[in-house]
């Protein structure tokens, strides 16, 4: 029982992340972070923006907030937050929910969220704990203006919602294949060139790349489009600016702090 349950993960992963296969079988084909180093000359990633030139009113406070495994950063939520105050009467998405940290806090700017996320038997399916599906969507319970769609995003009809959301946010499973996937689904539901698509996980660290995802983002995108995507500084977000015009700079590991954050910690039990 063991050995099968050994093969049975191997071959979800492999149906997640078939090039994990073909590194098998072809020890010579490049990985994705080989690929985006060449097509970047080994620049370290995409250009980056600065927070504080995206959101120079930066002032957000993060409620709910667990610091709990998996949850997106604060600085990552805060900039959820600012893009969607910037888009008065925002209509956000967000593929990829857990315990719905980051809708719990978006939602209380924006007039309506749509959560796509995976249904409890797909969990099951996928190989997730019973302890991991009791945790989905903790946060959300009863907030009038988030509407769940309990559906593998790689399944859903996205012709359903037209040209509709001002802000995507990707939080999905991060293989490249479905990053892409999620990437030109997200892309065909912006309202106008107004709208926002901001990946999470990026960056594995504010610092370092994530190059499965941004190969993923590269793959989803056209190459004008994918000319518009930048990393945000301090945060492990790429986001999409289509019409918008910021200073952009290819930065190095370690960065010098160029800001720092005020943090008031409080807590309480629920």
């Amino acid at each position: 029982m063991p050995k099968l349950k050994t093969t049975l993960r191997i071959v979800r992963e492999i149906i997640r992340e078939p090039q994990r296969l073909a590194r098998v079988i072809d020890p010579t084909r490049p990985s994705p972070k080989e690929v985006m180093q060449e097509t970047f000359n080994r620049r370290p990633g995409l250009p980056q923006i600065d927070l504080l030139e995206l959101l120079p009113d930066l002032d957000e406070t993060i409620s709910p907030y667990s610091y709990l495994e998996g949850q997106a950063l604060p600085t990552d939520i805060a900039l959820l937050k600012g893009l969607a105050r910037q888009r008065p009467g925002c209509r956000y998405l967000e593929i990829g929910t857990w315990r719905g940290e980051s809708l719990a806090n978006v939602a209380s700017v924006c007039t309506e969220c749509v959560a796509i996320t995976l249904s409890a038997n797909e969990m099951r399916d996928a190989g997730y704990s019973e302890a991991a599906i009791a945790c989905e969507g903790f946060f959300t319970h009863d907030i009038s203006n988030v509407r769940f769609m309990k559906q593998n995003s790689r399944t859903l009809d996205f012709s359903q919602f037209g040209s509709y959301f001002d802000l995507v946010f990707i939080d999905g499973d991060h293989s490249t294949e479905a990053v892409r996937d999620d990437t030109r689904a997200a892309l065909s539901v912006l309202r106008n060139e107004n709208s926002a698509i901001v990946w999470h996980d990026y960056a594995v660290t504010p610092e370092s790349v994530n190059w499965t995802t941004l190969e993923g983002i590269r793959l989803g995108l056209p190459p004008d489009k994918f000319s518009s995507v930048f990393h945000v500084s301090n945060t492990l977000c790429a986001v999409l600016l289509s019409n918008a015009a910021f200073p952009a700079k290819t930065v190095v590991f370690p960065q010098i702090p160029d800001k720092s954050f005020d943090i008031t910690l409080r807590a309480r039990h629920i």
